[in-house]
């Protein structure tokens, strides 16, 4: 299991305790290479997200798991279409997974989507829009998998 997998979450400012909970479990999850790619519409947000992430309140193990797998971007007023298109391009790993701010996620939730079965780039979903997701399959030649 060497494939780097990218989890992309979308994030809005009324939902700041869901995102942090959901970057807990993200860094509880059993498989090791991966990178959680965020995304917020909202300059104080962003702000806001960057000082939590930097906290001196969290562990020395959580604040080195912040540094080297979280990424976190601003992309303001565009709407979802072009801030997924973005944070897809933003993401490093062969296969990317949507990553819910608001969903409870298994630590293996990862390890057992990691889809070792394909051959082309992949994208696993259960929220975008179809419109969303045909836009893009098309910019990006993937393929997208619905979990």
């Amino acid at each position: 299991m060497t494939e780097k997998i990218s989890a992309l979450c979308i994030s809005h400012p009324s939902r700041y305790g869901l995102l942090q909970r959901s970057i807990y479990n993200f860094l509880e999850q059993t498989y090791e290479n991966a990178e959680l790619v965020i995304l917020v519409d909202d300059n104080n947000y962003h702000a806001l997200m960057l000082g939590w992430l930097r906290d001196k309140r969290h562990s020395t193990q959580v604040l080195d798991q912040l540094k080297s797998k979280v990424i976190i971007r601003k992309m303001e007023g565009s709407g979802l279409t072009p801030m997924a298109t973005y944070g897809i391009s933003l993401c490093s790993g062969d296969y990317i997974v949507v990553w819910d701010d608001d969903n409870l996620s298994h630590p293996t939730r990862i390890l057992l989507f990691f889809p070792s079965r394909f051959t082309t780039s992949t994208i696993a979903t259960s929220y975008m829009s179809q419109t969303t997701l045909n836009r893009v399959v098309m910019r990006l030649n993937v393929v997208v998998l619905v979990v």
